[in-house]
């Protein structure tokens, strides 16, 4: 007779909490907001030359500028955090909520107010509007893996799925932007290509903040 397997529960003698698989990969589809977004940002600085006519040095500094907002916000929005509580819950809530904030800053960012005669404050206000928004969805899921499962023997299948998602998603965003989407806009860098890169980009996030809060 098969020798039955001996769950951590057992062994440690404490009850802990344990996800379904389903659960687990569900939750890794987190992976397609933040990797598709990061495929988007990396074209932040083309659109910030084409559209808004910034200078390679000046963006730099705005960059580093809005990293060091990023050190002041996490902790303010981790108090946001503490405090909401609805009647959807707060984690459905906070991933919704902040794909929204990121999606609306990367539109307007990309697509909207690009090629429209704008300068850098315009840039600069909606890059920062992306990372408040970055930091919020990021911000939750990362607490998520904690609230589903705290079997140590299962700690580990989540970080597995996630590192799946994190590597294939860029892979496939990288080529679809490259190798298909780039040559429909005659192969070089504009504002029609980057206008349809972000729309690409943002679609094939969409789904993924449902999916991680269904879980």
């Amino acid at each position: 007779m098969a020798k039955q397997k001996v769950t951590a529960s057992e062994l440690d003698g404490v009850q802990y909490r344990r996800a379904k698989l389903w659960q687990i990969i569900l939750y890794a589809c987190n992976g397609f907001v933040g990797m598709s977004i990061y495929s988007l940002i990396n074209l932040a600085s083309y659109s910030a030359s084409i559209g808004y006519g910034i200078a390679t040095a000046a963006l730099g500094i705005i960059l580093t500028c809005t990293r060091i907002l990023d050190g002041v916000t996490d902790p303010l929005l981790a108090f946001v955090y503490d405090r909401v509580n609805t009647r959807f819950g707060k984690l459905r809530v906070l991933m919704v909520s902040g794909f929204a904030i990121e999606a609306i800053a990367l539109l307007c960012m990309f697509n909207f107010m690009s090629s429209k005669g704008f300068g850098w404050p315009v840039f600069t206000i909606f890059y920062v509007i992306y990372v408040i928004g970055y930091t919020i969805t990021n911000m939750t899921a990362q607490t998520i893996p904690a609230i589903m499962t705290n079997d140590p023997k299962q700690r580990p299948t989540v970080g597995v799925w996630s590192t799946a998602f994190n590597y294939l998603v860029p892979m496939i965003m990288m080529m679809v932007l490259n190798m298909v989407l780039l040559p429909m806009f005659g192969g070089t860098y504009n504002q029609a290509f980057l206008s349809a890169a972000c729309w690409v980009c943002l679609a094939w996030a969409r789904w993924a903040p449902c999916w991680c809060a269904s879980a």
